[in-house]
């Protein structure tokens, strides 16, 4: 018997769970594509609440709403006080890059209310959940003892005792649970008692130089929003299993029936800078198959890299809680923070200090993308020579001949190019599936239809497949339809 592969079904390059060793190729990450307009969403002028920093870092969310076709954010931001006051703000986009501030008149700042502010509390994160049998719930804003709720997603209750709250049952015994990172509803999760997630994180001990205590991620599961249990008795991601001292905040993402953790891997730079040096940190990947045990994926190879030197996000980047899907590209929003966060943390600012780290900096929100599945890719060690990938036995359970299609980057006729053989399960190459008789692969596709001389229909019993790649041709995916 080899690995079941239903109709449809894409087979992934996170674990390479699928495939033999390789040969000649290098397994690695795809840095997103950062977007030329960048930043997208920038702090107001001077006057307005959010003259200093407006980003997804203490409100979490970025979010495609299908019913009004309209990209949403909702994120926290700050003027430059020196007390630091928060709110939390409301944007919206027709295209995930040109963003508008709505004026919606809810709260006064500097004795105006034309602004776009919907809460004096920056904190949580969103879901929309169109399940809802209640219009008033539509929308749902965890805090972590207690969810808001709002029929639009801007107009929000007071704090509790006001109503339009609900208290959550939290069922956790661990360490003091701190901020909100990420709350989702997970359709893909096929049992129903898993369907909504929360991400928090708390503090541990470190187990290397810097901060003594360091923020460790919990996972919470539930049937609803307000009824969650922990996941697991083990962090669902701790600094302390990673060459980085933090990791801060992370998007969770379930994808194609495998998850993802896009989390911000922190470290201090000992420049002189503070009491453990400048913090730096980018956007990285961990992996998991149930979405409870993840393995950092290529540690060592960023997802979302930090800007130049001299760049609006050259220190430091925070991830919103969601990756946005739509019309094959994959958005990802993040906050990204210039040199000027010198001894950001708190905990690594010097005592005595009149203005904390962080409170007068300013905070953008950028935006890179991927196409789908370009997470990561198979190519050549050079990107010019060449190179080989055999999966192990696949157990096609369609009941008519498999096609396959591949999502291929990189592509040139004649200089880079993959092509794909079929082999039986014991590894000899079937009759008119060799690599000589597949038309060349020289078109980037997110599917591209592989066809051999004699045809493209796969047999219905367990085979093999070996694509071989050449120059700089990138393997990101493959399904069998």
């Amino acid at each position: 018997m080899g690995l079941a592969i239903a109709p449809g079904r894409d087979v992934l390059l996170f674990d390479l769970a699928e495939f033999e060793p390789l040969r000649g190729l290098r397994h690695a990450v795809v840095p997103a594509r950062k977007h030329p307009l960048n930043p997208v969403l920038e702090p107001g002028d001077n006057n307005d609440w959010d003259s200093a920093q407006a980003s997804p870092w203490p409100v979490r969310t970025v979010l495609y709403d299908e019913q009004e076709r309209l990209f949403k954010m909702w994120y926290g931001g700050c003027d430059a006080a020196p007390e630091r006051n928060w709110k939390m703000g409301y944007a919206v986009s027709p295209d995930g890059v040109r963003w508008e501030k709505p004026r919606l008149g809810l709260f006064e700042h500097n004795g105006r209310r034309d602004n776009n502010i919907i809460h004096p509390v920056p904190y949580g994160a969103v879901v929309k959940d169109p399940s809802e049998p209640d219009p008033v719930r539509r929308y749902k804003m965890h805090l972590r003892e207690f969810v808001r709720y709002s029929p639009d997603g801007i107009r929000w209750p007071a704090d509790p005792p006001a109503p339009g709250n609900a208290p959550v049952d939290l069922r956790w015994t661990g360490p003091r649970a701190w901020d909100v990172v990420a709350f989702l509803r997970d359709d893909q999760d096929p049992d129903p008692a898993r369907r909504f997630k929360l991400v928090f994180q708390y503090y541990d001990r470190a187990d290397k130089p810097g901060p003594e205590q360091v923020r460790f991620k919990a996972l919470c599961v539930g049937p609803d929003e307000l009824r969650l249990r922990p996941a697991s008795a083990r962090p669902l991601l701790s600094p302390n299993d990673g060459f980085e001292h933090e990791n801060h905040f992370l998007a969770c993402v379930p994808y194609k029936g495998q998850y993802l953790l896009l989390y911000e891997c922190g470290w201090y730079q000992p420049d002189g800078t503070g009491t453990f040096g400048r913090y730096l940190a980018d956007i990285r990947l961990a992996h998991s198959r149930d979405g409870v045990q993840f393995r950092r994926l290529l540690p060592e190879q960023p997802l979302i890299r930090r800007g130049a030197p001299g760049e609006w996000d050259e220190q430091f980047l925070v991830i919103a809680d969601k990756a946005v899907i739509k019309d094959g590209l994959i958005y990802l929003y993040y906050c990204g923070q210039g040199n000027d966060w010198a001894s950001w943390p708190p905990g690594n600012a010097a005592p005595g200090l009149a203005v904390g780290p962080g409170c007068t900096s300013i905070s953008r929100t950028g935006l890179a993308t991927l196409p789908l599945d370009h997470f990561t890719c198979l190519g050549t060690a050079d990107d010019a020579s060449f190179g080989q990938a055999t999966t192990r036995p696949l157990d096609w359970t369609g009941v008519t001949p498999a096609r396959l299609t591949v999502n291929l980057s990189a592509t040139r006729p004649r200089r880079d190019w993959a092509q794909v053989e079929a082999l039986d399960a014991a590894g000899n190459i079937l009759p008119g599936f060799t690599r000589e008789e597949c038309r060349p692969l020289c078109e980037d596709a997110l599917a591209a239809p592989v066809r051999w001389s004699g045809g493209d229909a796969l047999p219905c019993r367990p085979f093999r497949l070996r694509f071989h790649l050449f120059g700089a041709a990138r393997l990101h995916s493959f399904a069998l339809k």
